[in-house]
């Protein structure tokens, strides 16, 4: 905007620029595409378009601070900003914090800067659940990326990996930061693009030109030059968020195509692995933050190095062997309750601990001693990594135990956050204040001794400071040195020389006691910090232990057992149970076997509805996912031959937002898993056909089967079905096997066994998984008449007229015949290739039809 004729213009109306406005609008000009948040006083305030957003986001009031009301105003108080910072960023939103870097004088326009960035990535609140991370992607080509993912808790990871391999790595995030190079933002996969709190940032390609040399990334091999130069468009625009120099993470995490099970978003959602009522919500037992965060990566990216999974389960049976220790380890980690260490430590080394950050800090340094004696009883696995030094631990904990006060109730700057005789010089500033009190009591005394008035008193405010308050009808007694300062209808206020002087120097050494404290606490921070990387390997143990025991627990309670890893082809699970509805369930879970090897590598299910089909399927999954990860599994025995991908494809759904239908979602599906599914693979089909008419479906399963059962190798298929049809290809190819899910026939009905047994089920039971449903009597009694004329071939229809005929050539009633028009011309719908216009046409026609009906039977 241009403020030099002293307006501009807005939304048709010319507003006068006063100097606050004028500041706020430089800041703004600074900051085009962030929100700004405008210190004033105990408040945040945003203007024109800024705030009509907030009234929309925030569902707060939308005022104006003119008479015109040409100037939109909207504001969040002080003390709870973090919230709403929070609402807004899990929307995409980006905030400038303009705050007020002087105190104000009555007189002047304060100077405010911008002094804080908030973004979807790098927003960190103090408790709370919000976690976010910053991507950065480099694209070596359309389908593969340079992917670097650096946490809001200061976690790194990065590598080459698959564009689809994405998902997975940031599916624990609330909010991202995608930062891609200028010229690629096409390449976003739209998997990044649904996620609401996101914002992408595009930097320019010199960005991506100049290495980081800070960070150690051994195991990339010849593109680690390409990913330091990414570590360096990070560390660019962390430093520009961060409005200060950013000190990366001495190492990362490498993201290595092939290191870890492929579990793509639909895998992941079809499964529910990261659920708070799926599997990672029955699994968590962690008694701390970091731990559950370390469990959640776990399970969303298991491990394919047979060492490192046979290293995780090796330290889960010795825990579980050991159940002293084990109980130790909990009730260590247990003191650590509420104390996300990880977050905080990341938050020290970035430079912006809060005085609760050191607490935590400390509260870490207590325990770990104490941890590093407890695990030395796994101190020759790899999983629990590099081991922090003892001097590295005790150091800093000494000087947070000499200089951090144990319990701190009031903000950095007060006096209440360091220690007494840690620092001469606050503790003396300390002393003004306490002795103020008794300053006050006796000028009090004096003032009521001098004037004869008992009901004197000395009272403080922001506005007018320290004042003598009387009644009125005492104020004439006072002596000539009073000057009156406010008359109120009951008493009048006065000050004195020597109070102004009092309050003088209180000002000074309330000012002086907050920049030494706050200078102090810098200095602390410093020191601790210089042990960033014993902090750091500290942090690792504790949230690994908090897992490990965590597995161990889960293990003895449930009756999970230690799988065989190994890299033969084959999984087999004996009495395998569901390890989420094993829980949830009000009733024992019925077990069963798993068993696919070189010569059982396709099996076909089939079985009516809720007959247990697609739990064997999940189990299967789920049950593999847990031992990749690294934790015991519920079953009586179990091998595991190492999988590479997991591929679903499970229920119904349509995706408007990508105008795809039930069925084009399905083959969407279908074509990816074909296409990258090897012979390690494990690939879920759970009724794929059942979108279009029957002959196509059972055309297009028959032909899908085919072709995976063609491969040399072909992947581990499980593949669940009512067409019992497909059961004969089994008879015609030696790799695929039949199995169904077993049902007892009773007089009054069926029993479903729950039990997957070798086999074909060539019965549906629809028509009774309908009466067991509750469907009305009478239309299952109709549906079973309308079977036995089809199983008959009595009953036919043609081009869209429904015509029954009974076997024995009597006609159907007028209404039973025009019903079955009705029916059919229902049944006969496509609902994948519908217009919302044709839709509404069919909508009218069978309600004209229905309405006929009616008419002609007296209704």
């Amino acid at each position: 905007m241009d403020l030099s004729k002293g307006f501009v213009e807005y939304e048709g109306k010319t507003i006068r620029i006063t100097p606050m406005l004028e500041q706020y609008l430089y800041w703004k000009e600074k900051y085009r595409d962030y929100l700004l948040f405008f210190r004033m006083g105990d408040f945040y305030e945003l203007f024109f378009d800024d705030a009509r957003t907030a009234s929309r986001e925030l569902d707060i009031a939308l005022t104006s601070r003119d008479q015109e009301r040409a100037v939109p105003m909207a504001g969040v108080p002080l003390w709870s900003c973090e919230s709403y910072l929070e609402r807004l960023v899990r929307r995409g939103y980006r905030i400038a914090i303009c705050d007020q870097v002087e105190e104000s004088d009555g007189r002047n326009l304060v100077r405010r800067e911008v002094t804080r960035i908030v973004t979807p990535g790098t927003f960190s609140p103090e408790g709370g659940t919000y976690e976010g991370a910053v991507l950065v992607l480099d694209f070596v080509e359309e389908s593969t990326v340079l992917l670097v993912v650096y946490s809001n808790t200061g976690e790194l990871k990065l590598g080459e990996v698959p564009v689809s391999a994405i998902s997975p790595c940031v599916a624990a995030y609330d909010g991202l930061d995608v930062v891609v190079k200028e010229g690629q933002q096409a390449l976003i996969p739209p998997s990044l693009k649904r996620v609401e709190g996101r914002c992408e940032v595009v930097l320019p390609r010199g960005a991506f030109e100049s290495p980081s040399p800070s960070v150690h990334v051994e195991g990339l091999g010849p593109d680690s030059d390409r990913a330091r130069k990414a570590l360096g468009a990070l560390r660019r625009y962390l430093e520009e968020v961060n409005l200060r120099p950013v000190q990366l993470p001495q190492r990362a995490q490498i993201l290595a195509e092939g290191s870890f099970l492929r579990l793509d978003e639909d895998t992941l959602s079809h499964l529910q692995v990261l659920d708070k009522n799926g599997l990672l919500g029955v699994m968590d037992r962690c008694a701390t933050r970091p731990g559950r965060r370390k469990l959640r990566d776990w399970m969303s990216r298991p491990s394919t190095d047979l060492d490192q999974i046979n290293d995780r389960h090796e330290a889960i049976e010795r825990l579980v062997r050991d159940r002293a220790l084990l109980l130790r380890i909990r009730r260590s980690l247990a003191r650590l309750k509420g104390n996300d260490f990880q977050a905080s430590t990341s938050r020290l080394a970035a430079g912006s601990a809060s005085p609760r950050d050191l607490c935590n800090v400390r509260g870490l340094l207590r325990v770990v001693p104490e941890l590093l004696d407890l695990a030395s009883a796994l101190s020759d696995l790899e999983v629990l990594g590099d081991l922090p030094s003892r001097e590295g631990i005790l150091k800093p904990l000494e000087e947070l135990e000499r200089g951090l006060n144990e319990e701190i109730e009031t903000p950095l700057g007060e006096g209440g956050v360091i220690r007494r005789g840690y620092d001469r010089e606050l503790d003396e500033l300390r002393m003004i204040g306490e002795t103020s009190k008794a300053w006050l009591e006796e000028f009090v005394r004096r003032e009521r001794e001098r004037t004869g008035i008992k009901g004197l008193r000395v009272s403080y405010n922001k506005v007018f400071g320290y004042y003598v308050e009387v009644g009125r009808a005492s104020a004439s007694k006072l002596p000539d040195y009073y000057e009156r300062k406010q008359t109120l209808s009951s008493s009048e206020r006065f000050t004195t020389r020597e109070l102004k002087e009092f309050e003088e120097r209180m000002e000074t050494a309330e000012l002086h006691l907050g920049r030494r404290e706050k200078l102090v606490f810098s200095r602390l921070c410093e020191e601790v910090k210089g042990y960033g990387v014993d902090l750091e390997r500290a942090s690792e143990l504790a949230s690994t232990l908090d897992v490990l025991s965590s597995l161990a627990e889960l293990a003895l309670e449930r009756g999970y057992s230690r799988p065989r890893m190994t890299w033969e082809d084959r999984l087999s699970f004996k009495d395998l149970r569901h390890p989420v509805l094993d829980v949830l369930m009000d009733r024992p879970f019925v077990p069963n076997d798993v068993e696919m090897d070189e010569s059982k590598r396709i099996l076909i299910i089939t079985g009516p509805n809720m007959a247990g089909k697609s739990t064997y399927l999940r189990m299967t999954a789920l049950a593999c996912i847990m031992a990749q990860s690294g934790s015991f599994v519920p079953a009586k025995e179990a091998v595991v031959g190492v999988l590479d991908a997991i591929y679903t494809r499970i229920g119904a759904r349509d995706d408007i937002l990508r105008d795809m239908s039930t069925f084009m979602m399905e083959m969407k599906e279908t074509a990816k898993m074909i296409q990258g599914a090897t012979s390690r693979s494990l690939l879920l089909l759970d009724e794929v056909g059942r979108g279009t008419s029957t002959y196509d479906g059972m055309s297009i399963a028959w032909a899908l089967i085919e072709h995976l059962a063609q491969r040399e190798r072909p992947p581990k298929t499980m593949f669940a079905t009512h067409y019992h049809e497909l059961s004969e290809i089994a008879q015609r190819t030696s790799c695929v096997h039949n199995l169904s899910a077993l049902v007892e026939e009773r007089g009054d009905g069926i029993r479903f066994l729950y039990k997957i047994a070798p086999g074909v089920s060539r019965r549906s039971y629809g028509i009774e998984v309908a009466r067991m449903a509750g469907l009305p009597e009478a239309i299952v009694r109709r549906a079973t008449e309308i079977l036995r004329e089809l199983e008959a071939g009595a009953l036919w229809f043609d081009r869209g007229r429904t015509e029954g005929i009974k076997a024995a050539g009597t006609q159907l009633p007028l209404f039973d015949v025009e019903l079955d028009a009705l029916v059919y011309k229902i049944a006969s719908l496509d609902p994948d290739n519908t217009t919302p216009l044709k839709a509404l046409q069919i909508i009218y026609e069978l309600k004209e039809m229905a309405v006929g009906l009616l008419s002609r039977r007296g209704r």
